[in-house]
């Protein structure tokens, strides 16, 4: 039987959706294996400092797309592990069919009707090898293309891998973009002279349910907190939230938000007096439960209800572990949710 199984709904009916007739327009194809290997705009190793901080566009033609409600972009990493971003914003916005190639001057290629669809910091991303990696976007971007050419810019700093992953991303040589990295402050107003043919390849992704990991926790008595899902969060169906690594015979608290964007989130928890401690979401609802011999599990159904598809939410675990550290909490890594069709 499932405890709660309203969680979901309540949290998603306050939010604005729409439904797509797609599921996922690869550009410039499906596999997530092929293709040269770049640093830009991913970033490489935390200890080079060239590509730490990056600015990228992309074009993409409208030659290689129908219309699609994106929920999300998918990134085709060459090694798995963690990679970090200080902060990573992305913004989408349509040019003419008319412009086939990239302005050098990178505001040209974006107008006042920019949309802003992802900005986070201090964000930990798991990715996997040879597979398509959703980097968990906030908001979502109807692209028409009949109304013109795809343009996605992409801005990190502080960018590079924390633990395996090496860096290196899929590229393809059919869709142009244009860069320029190793700036200290603030990126220059033009990018590399000539743009050139060599933008990683994209998963543009519409209407899928994903259920996925972000973020790292922090030390308890017990080890580090771990968050993992099973099932799906696909309308009609089921998941379930576990935690393990959790001190015995105390308490969890499952914490379920609408954003974890910056410049809010995350907050650092050290000050309070439990170090290495993140916040990583709006705490909108809460669930507590027992964590028994170290462990829990919160299973939930997801509403047969349409409206609910492409809308997303985060999720955190708090256990109370009053030997870990002054504040008494130590908290899990971090969770998205996406609701699909």
């Amino acid at each position: 039987m499932f405890v709660k199984p309203i969680v979901a709904a309540l949290l998603l009916a306050g939010m604005v959706g729409a439904q797509a007739s797609a599921t996922s327009i690869y550009i410039p194809d499906s596999s997530p294996v092929t293709g040269s290997l770049e640093l830009i705009p991913m970033g490489q190793g935390q200890s080079s400092t060239t590509y730490q901080n990056q600015r990228y566009q992309a074009l993409i033609p409208r030659s290689l797309a129908n219309t699609i409600l994106i929920n999300d972009l998918g990134f085709a990493a060459s090694t798995s592990g963690l990679h970090h971003f200080d902060s990573i914003v992305i913004k989408m916005d349509i040019v003419p069919s008319t412009q086939t190639a990239l302005d050098p001057t990178f505001s040209k290629n974006l107008s006042t009707k920019a949309v802003t669809v992802l900005h986070v910091r201090n964000y930990d991303w798991h990715v996997k090898k040879d597979q398509w990696n959703r980097i968990g976007l906030q908001r979502d971007y109807f692209w028409v293309p009949k109304q013109g050419n795809l343009v996605i810019d992409i801005e990190v700093r502080g960018a590079g891998a924390l633990l395996g992953n090496s860096g290196g991303f899929r590229a393809s040589d059919k869709v142009e973009r244009l860069y320029a990295h190793g700036w200290k402050t603030s990126p220059p107003a033009q990018g590399n002279t000539t743009p050139s043919m060599a933008a990683l390849k994209l998963e543009l992704v519409s209407t899928d349910a994903e259920t996925s990991l972000l973020g790292q926790g922090c030390s308890g008595t017990s080890g580090i907190p771990t968050m993992t899902f099973s099932g799906s969060a696909q309308i009609g169906k089921s998941f379930s939230i576990h935690l393990s690594q959790a001190v015995p015979g105390s308490i969890a608290v499952y914490v379920f938000g609408g954003s974890n964007a910056a410049p809010t989130f995350p907050i650092d928890l050290s000050p309070m007096g439990a170090a290495g401690c993140k916040l990583y979401v709006s705490p909108d609802i809460q669930f507590p439960v027992a964590t028994g011999t170290g462990s829990s599990v919160l299973p939930l159904q997801v509403p047969l209800d349409t409206t609910l598809v492409g809308l997303r939410m985060w999720n955190q675990v708090f256990v109370f572990d009053k030997s870990a550290n002054k504040l008494g909490i130590v908290t899990s890594n971090c969770g998205r949710i996406r609701v699909g069709s």
